[in-house]
């Protein structure tokens, strides 16, 4: 169920999001669009209502995003990460496979002045965390 929110709180329903699928994560992208991350995909969702989607055959586990960036997990212990480009889409940058499942996965905001998040991390479940660089020269 997706609600808008004003003066009152009420369902929407031209939210662009599929409601048949079960959201992961949901998150602002840019300054007007959004993103719904569901087990086998990520719809990004322009101002317009129009969608934009990426499918894998692979089972998304865990998400997380800020508004440009976005990674994913999948179960067996693989990530990919994307990035908003100029033209307002997403594209896979780079995908990294993992020794252990991932259990939880955090990105910060971007800081002021700066296009991008500088590091992920990513809760095992071999008890350990672990930082990533996601600086375009050696990300991940």
């Amino acid at each position: 169920m997706v609600l808008n929110v004003g003066e009152r709180i009420v369902e929407s329903n031209d939210s662009g999001f599929d409601q048949t699928k079960a959201t992961i994560h949901a998150g602002l992208m840019g300054s007007d669009s959004i993103i719904q991350v569901y087990n086998k995909g990520i719809r990004h969702i322009l101002k317009n209502k129009r969608a934009n989607q990426w499918v894998t055959e692979k089972t998304i586990v865990r998400a997380t995003s800020n508004t440009r960036q976005v990674i994913v997990a999948y179960s067996g212990g693989e990530i990919s990460y994307f990035e908003l480009n100029n033209r307002v889409q997403l594209s896979e940058t780079e995908k990294l496979p993992l020794d252990f499942e991932v259990l939880s996965i955090n990105i910060g905001p971007i800081p002021d002045g700066r296009i991008r998040s500088k590091f992920l991390a990513i809760g095992f479940n071999d008890n350990t965390v672990k930082l990533f660089s996601l600086d375009p020269d050696s990300c991940l």
